[in-house]
């Protein structure tokens, strides 16, 4: 791939940065969410990141349907 330098799965998977200690995937910005490999449970191709981010987001939706 070429890499050079950084991290593939953007963290390293050491006890510090692993499963709950990943960010999640809400900001403090209203209506922006995180979804990369730096949240939790990790990056690769696993696209879990992404799956728990948007359940989260339709949940946060669900609660303010009028």
């Amino acid at each position: 791939m070429g890499l050079t330098d950084g991290n593939i799965h953007h963290l390293h998977h050491v006890a510090g940065q692993v499963l709950a200690n990943r960010p999640g995937y809400r900001t403090a910005i209203e209506g922006l969410f995180l979804c990369g490999a730096g949240t939790h449970p990790g990056g690769e191709v696993s696209g879990a990141p992404g799956h728990n981010a948007a359940h989260t987001i339709l949940r946060e939706m669900a609660h303010h349907q009028p």
